[in-house]
């Protein structure tokens, strides 16, 4: 075919039957779904997927919440390694990681001016990630948040990587996840 020619394709006798008896049966199996009638099915789509969107938004802000809470026991369960506050945050499954950037940043202004390092864990559909967030005191000692999520990152089988102040990153092995912070740790030595 030369250039600009477009390629038609028809179903015709047998083939289109099968075609259209797909259709509406699909169409028909909607309906049932939907309880709407098929003039109203495409608008009853639309509508559903909305009212996904909002309750998938809300079920996000109420897991941010949730996630924000766990910090103060996180901060006070903290550990010192080679100078630094060195706090653990572990989330368990979560529904993305989108959030772990705000609850980074929440640690990371409870904490203030003193030298620390932020690790948060998580899981996502089976997979694990690592988020790292430094203050300012931990970056000037050379404790840089896209290097340590590199080191964990290749404990999980995966990659990651941002800026010395906040990075984040992931893998294949959920079960790597201690090992991963334990990485962290000795980086910082």
């Amino acid at each position: 075919m030369g250039s600009g020619s477009r390629r038609l394709e028809a179903l015709v006798g047998i083939e289109a039957f099968r075609s259209l008896s797909a259709e509406r049966a699909l169409v028909a199996r909607l309906t049932e779904s939907f309880k709407a009638p098929r003039e109203q099915l495409e608008e009853r789509i639309i509508e559903s997927i909305e009212e996904l969107k909002a309750a998938q938004k809300k079920l996000s802000s109420l897991q941010s919440g949730l996630l924000m809470q766990k910090i103060p026991a996180s901060l006070e369960s903290s550990t010192s390694v080679a100078g630094h506050r060195f706090v653990v945050l572990e989330f368990g499954e979560v529904s993305d990681g989108n959030d772990l950037r705000a609850v980074a940043q929440e640690a990371i202004n409870k904490i203030g001016s003193e030298s620390a390092v932020v690790v948060l864990t998580a899981v996502t559909g089976g997979k694990p990630l690592i988020a790292v967030a430094t203050t300012d005191a931990a970056r000037s000692t050379g404790a840089k948040a896209g290097d340590l999520v590199r080191t964990a990152s290749a404990v999980l089988g995966g990659g990651g990587g941002g800026k010395p102040d906040y990075a984040q990153g992931g893998g294949t092995n959920v079960n790597a996840l201690p090992a991963a912070v334990q990485a962290i740790r000795e980086a910082l030595h």
